[in-house]
């Protein structure tokens, strides 16, 4: 074989150079040139990038990466692949590189107000405050938004979906924290509420705790080990332990329906919905409901009143009806059955179809005492004694 004039290389250990390699292993970023040596790249991005590896808010050096396809190259250290161009230390991986980079060359500083971010995520966030641009809009009445979250929150107030309710009582909001503002009328300051002595805490673990000094509540004792937890959530947590596939247990349940409820506030409030005194009178037709917010889209039937409109088939609707009509369009069932895994796009649908496994019906005729799984179904059966 014909002898190879070897390349005339510097072994300078500063410049970052190997001797005996012809390979160009340097490249520039910007502009994909190859070199042979760090240094040569360095001069390079002198002459002809220097304004891109400044930072215009700051004149500091920020993209200044420089990768070298060392590996797998005899008499090249392939652990130190990502070089810095700014103090010259080396990484063995891209990640690190970037965490070297960011921290200590970063240039996540607004050029508006000077303030200065370890993320660039929160930086692009930071920056939006200053941009006059609203991309979103509303298609309603045409308000715009400067990120898409906060056009999806303004929406409800169009379509009626006051989508959090207050645990006490009837009232609803479009925003959690309305509801959170209400409740304190009934708890003060506090959200946790003891039911015995009214008493107010921040935490469940306080209240629990709390219920079992004061009232002398029996701990939480786990059946299979004897452990005992003053904390509900810890009980549940310790649950898990032995069985990954525990659900806790719905004990309050109502005694005409059958539902069940993790609390005795949210099934006190369900009961409502049973009683046969309905505090709330339409004016135009007598009809009695048991809510306020009920009889709100009740007299909508009367007015004709359907701010909520689909944007897919355009049709109207009264409050709180568009998220169920939206089900339609996109075939979503969020309401499964825990028996027979059966899903339904309303929770009325599924309750009634629960009751197909418990045989609960709980509508009885006053006339001749049959009972049914629905009150339509009872309706129906009336008229066969008024023949």
């Amino acid at each position: 074989m014909p002898s190879q004039t070897p390349l005339k290389t510097t072994t300078s250990a500063l410049d970052g150079e190997t001797p005996g390699v012809s390979l160009k292993n340097y490249h520039c970023l910007p502009c994909n040139t190859s070199f042979v040596s760090l240094s040569e790249l360095k001069k390079h991005n002198a002459n002809n990038h220097n304004s891109i590896n400044k930072c215009k808010s700051t004149q500091r050096p920020t993209d200044t990466r420089t990768r070298s396809s060392v590996k797998n190259q005899p008499g090249l250290n392939s652990s130190s692949s990502y070089h810095c161009l700014q103090c010259d230390k080396s990484f063995k991986n891209q990640y690190l590189f970037k965490r070297h980079n960011t921290s200590i060359h970063g240039c996540n500083t607004c050029n508006v107000c000077g303030k200065q971010f370890t993320k660039r995520h929160n930086f692009k966030r930071h920056m939006k405050r200053h941009v006059n641009t609203k991309h979103f809009a509303c298609d309603y009445c045409k308000a715009t938004f400067k990120e898409k979250g906060n056009l999806t929150r303004h929406e409800r107030i169009h379509t009626g979906d006051k989508r959090y309710m207050c645990q006490f009582c009837d009232y609803s909001a479009y925003y959690i924290a309305e509801v959170n503002d209400h409740e304190r009328k009934h708890i003060g300051n506090y959200r946790y509420s003891c039911e015995p002595c009214n008493k107010g805490f921040n935490s469940p673990q306080n209240l629990e705790s709390h219920n079992i000094s004061v009232h002398g509540a029996e701990p939480h004792k786990c059946e299979l080990c004897e452990k005992s937890y003053t904390s509900k959530r810890s009980y549940k947590l310790h649950l898990l332990s032995h069985n990954p596939n525990y659900i806790p247990e719905q004990k309050f349940q109502c005694e005409t329906c059958g539902k069940t409820f993790t609390s005795a506030i949210v099934l006190r409030r369900h009961m409502v919905l049973h009683l046969a005194v309905k505090p709330f009178e339409c004016d135009q037709c007598g009809k009695r409901l048991s809510y306020k917010r009920s009889l709100e889209d009740h007299i909508k039937t009367h007015t004709g009143e359907r701010p909520a409109v689909c944007k897919v088939c355009s049709k109207a609707f009264a409050r709180g009806y568009l998220a169920t009509h939206m089900r339609s369009h996109t075939g979503a069932k969020p309401f499964t059955c825990t028996t027979c895994d059966k899903s339904f796009t309303q929770r009325s649908t599924l309750v009634i179809h629960q009751r197909s496994h418990t045989g609960l019906r709980p509508y009885q005729c006053p006339t001749c005492s049959k009972d049914f799984v629905t009150k339509t179904l009872l309706k129906y059966h009336q008229k066969v004694h008024l023949k």
